[in-house]
């Protein structure tokens, strides 16, 4: 079983409170008015499964959002060809490498290791309960239809290949 949020409504900031940029994104989100839960996963680790779960809301291999620098990725054998499974469970057993912050809603989730990140969050909706997602941090929703549904929602510009005619 996992404690990752199921709901839209829910957050859930995956925090190191002596990481400088954990603490802005939590400052952040703070400010705005955003009600969350707080994990330190760090004291709290994600299981296995927690950590799966995690790398299928982020959209991306834990590779993407691993801290490879840290003397932990050394110390589990991980290589620079390592499988996404043995960094999941290099994670479970080394917390420490997984990068930070991350803000998890309902069954998406986004890495904020820049603050830019959680403020485009906010810019866009991602922090409003009511709001749809947006494009954020390497993953997209499904873009609300809008007066031009040959727009790229990746840019707002017309998708190569189709006519606006």
């Amino acid at each position: 079983m996992s404690d990752l949020p199921d709901s839209d409504s829910s957050f859930m900031l995956l925090h190191n409170p002596r990481c400088s940029k954990s603490r802005a994104a939590r400052a952040l989100l703070e400010e705005r008015g955003v009600e969350f839960a707080e994990r330190h996963y760090l004291d709290d680790p994600l299981t296995l499964v927690e950590l799966y779960e995690l790398a299928a809301r982020l959209g991306s291999s834990p590779r993407a959002w691993s801290r490879r620098g840290e003397e932990a990725w050394s110390a589990a054998n991980l290589w620079d060809d390592a499988d996404d499974d043995a960094i999941l469970r290099a994670m479970s057993a080394h917390p420490i490498l997984i990068e930070r912050p991350i803000l998890v809603r309902g069954r998406r989730a986004v890495v904020g290791a820049r603050r830019s990140a959680f403020s485009s969050c906010s810019r866009c909706g991602w922090v409003s309960t009511l709001a749809d997602f947006h494009r954020v941090g390497g993953f997209m929703s499904a873009p609300s239809p809008g007066p031009d549904a040959t727009a790229n929602p990746k840019r707002g510009r017309p998708v190569r290949g189709v006519s606006r005619s």
